[in-house]
C-alpha cells in the first residue's frame, strides 16, 4: 500500500491465517498446514475484483473472499468454514462442574480460532472504538486467564493498529461485536469462534457452518484524520436504494 509493507513476513504467523488450539488433539491447528487454491472470482463490473481462497483446516472445509474496489484502499472479507462435526477449540477441556472457579478455559482468547493479521509495524498502538468514543489501549497484552485478571478485549465495530514511529496503520472492521487479541509477541487477531464450556458451565458446541464478514483498511496517519469512525459506519451501515410508493 503506496510502496510500504504492512505485513510482517517473519513473524511466524501467514497474513489471514485461521490458527487455533484444538484440545482433543491437543494441538494447534492451521490453515496453513495444506495447500489452498485461489481462484479469481469474475465480476460484472471492471471496478470490482474479488479472489477466494479455499482449503481445509482440521478437515473442514473453509474459504475466505477478498474483494477490492477501485479507488478504495478497503479490502472487504468474507470467511465460511463448513463444520461437519463438533470439535473443541479453546485453551483445555473444561469441566462444567468447575464454573466457581476463577480459571476458565474461554478466557485466554489466543487459544480460540483466530484469524492473524501480523504487522511490520514498530511498537503498534491499537486505538478501538466504544458506544460514543475512541480509546487507545494502555494493556501490553490482552490475554488473560481468569475472571479476576479480566484485560479489555472486546471489538465494537473496529480497532486500529498504528505504527507509533511512523504513519502505517491497520484498521479492522467488523459485522458484530466479538473479541480480539493483540501481545508483543502476538499480532493482531480476530476471534472468530469458541467451542467448550462457556459462562456458568454452559457447553457452547459447533453446531452449523461459520459465516462472518470482516473488512480491513490500510491507512497513514491516526485513526481522526484518515475518518476510520465514518468508513466503519459506511461499511457497516451502507446507504440502502429503496423505490419510493407511487414513483416506479
Amino acid at each position: 500500500y503506496r510502496g510500504k509493507e504492512w505485513v510482517d513476513d517473519k513473524a511466524g504467523y501467514r497474513f489471514a491465517e485461521l490458527r487455533g488450539f484444538f484440545y482433543g488433539e491437543d494441538c494447534y491447528r492451521s490453515s496453513c498446514e495444506e495447500p489452498v487454491t485461489c481462484t479469481v472470482i469474475q465480476s460484472s463490473s471492471p471496478l470490482i475484483q474479488s479472489v477466494r481462497m479455499e482449503g481445509t483446516i482440521d478437515g473442514a472445509p473453509f474459504a475466505q473472499t477478498f474483494t477490492l474496489r477501485s479507488g478504495s484502499p478497503r479490502i472487504d472479507c468474507e470467511l465460511e468454514i463448513g463444520w461437519n462435526a463438533d470439535r473443541g477449540i479453546g485453551e483445555y477441556r473444561q469441566s462444567s462442574r468447575c464454573w466457581q472457579e476463577p480459571r476458565r478455559a474461554f478466557c485466554d482468547d489466543r487459544y480460540k480460532l483466530n484469524i492473524l493479521f501480523p504487522t511490520a509495524f514498530d511498537v503498534p498502538e491499537l486505538w478501538k472504538n466504544a458506544p460514543f468514543d475512541v480509546c487507545k489501549s494502555e494493556q501490553e497484552s490482552t490475554a488473560f486467564s481468569a475472571w479476576d485478571d479480566i484485560h479489555h478485549n472486546i471489538i465494537l465495530h473496529w480497532v486500529d493498529v498504528k505504527d507509533a514511529q511512523g504513519s502505517a496503520a491497520l484498521a479492522l472492521f467488523i459485522d458484530h461485536t466479538t473479541s480480539y487479541s493483540f501481545a508483543p509477541d502476538y499480532p493482531l487477531a480476530l476471534t472468530a469462534q469458541y467451542s467448550g464450556v462457556g459462562l456458568w458451565g454452559r457447553g457452547y458446541p459447533i453446531t452449523r457452518p461459520l459465516y462472518f464478514r470482516y473488512a480491513l483498511l490500510p491507512h497513514e496517519g491516526t485513526w481522526d484524520e484518515a475518518d476510520v469512525e465514518a468508513e466503519s459506519a459506511c461499511w457497516n451501515e451502507p446507504l440502502q436504494v429503496a423505490v419510493a410508493p407511487g414513483t416506479a
